[in-house]
Formats: C-alpha cells, structure tokens, sequence
C-alpha cells in the first residue's frame, strides 16, 4: 500500500509554505511532525515524509514560483514571487497576477 499524506498534512504544507520565505524540506517535515504527523523513518534514517511532501510541493507548486538547491541531503526551497497554493484546475497554477510562468529552476531529488 502506498503511503499518503493526509487532507490535515497537505493544509499544513500550504500553510507553511504560503508563510515562509526560504525553507528546507525537513523544516516542512518537522512541522508537520509536531501538528501529528508520522516519525516513521526509512533504515538509512530519512523521514517516510520526507518524498511524500516533495512530490506534494513539486506537483502543487507551479516551478517558477520556488527556486531549488540540494543542499546535504535535503533540498533549500526560496520564493521567488508570491505563492498562493490553489488545487483548483484553471488557475494559474496559484499566482496571485496573471505574469508568464518563468523557465522552471530545479529538479526535485527525493534521497
């Protein structure tokens, strides 16, 4: 069975994400371990949530709204404009003005 995130989890990464700057995937993943969320690990040591909120955040949040950098085995997110999260189909893509998407930054790498 494939694990997913919850319709509590997936408000707090739009919470989070609309709220901060500049992030790391695991500050997004400690967050929602402290509203509840799974401790639940891997054997090397990597948080189950960990892929789960990346992909959310890949799939959810246009590209050209958050630049990507790895950084040791996690990922730095930073907003480059205004992002409101909007899983209604024929937005665009959650921007708040109608300017063209920019070329997408980063690639996701989940491990």
């Amino acid at each position: 069975m494939i694990d997913l995130l919850t319709y509590k989890e997936i408000e707090n990464i739009k919470d989070f994400v609309e709220r901060h700057d500049s992030f790391k995937l695991t500050d997004i993943c400690e967050f929602l371990i402290k509203n509840g969320s799974s401790k639940d690990t891997y054997s090397s040591g990597k948080l189950k949530l960990y892929p789960l909120v990346g992909v959310y955040i890949k799939e959810h949040v246009p590209g050209s709204l958050l630049e990507m950098e790895h950084i040791e085995n996690n990922v730095q997110y930073s907003k480059l404009e205004e992002i409101s999260i909007d899983d209604e189909e024929g937005k665009e893509g959650g921007l708040k003005d109608n300017r063209e998407l920019k070329q997408c930054r980063g690639q996701l790498s989940l491990f």
